[in-house]
């Protein structure tokens, strides 16, 4: 791998990370009002509070995170698409020598 090819996985790797995280605080954020909202319905009570918490309520949680108090789940999760640019980052940030040694061990095993 060139220097320069080192230079500007770091580079991406930086805004991806970036992203990232700017990303875990967007859905930190839904979550927060999420809980706010279940109060609300709460304070409300009654069939329109049982609607919500039987529907849009799980629905979003699975959409985040696959929140496993209700049955179903969602295919793919914000948590999901965080982790895969997680992965990403690690990915571009990964030295010569460590994507040797990854590609031995997988071929070893």
């Amino acid at each position: 791998m060139e220097p320069k090819d080192v230079w500007y996985n770091s580079q991406q790797a930086n805004f991806f990370e970036e992203r990232e995280a700017e990303l875990a605080g967007v859905v930190e954020e839904i979550l927060e009002k999420l809980v706010e909202a279940e109060g609300i319905l709460r304070e409300v009570g009654g069939d329109i509070q049982e609607r919500a918490m039987s529907y849009w309520v799980p629905h979003i949680y699975q959409a985040l995170q696959n929140e496993t108090r209700w049955l179903g789940g969602s295919m793919i999760t914000a948590e999901d698409t965080i982790n895969e640019i997680e992965n990403m980052v690690e990915d571009l940030r990964a030295t010569p020598d460590e994507e040797e040694e990854e590609e031995e061990e997988e071929a070893e095993a």
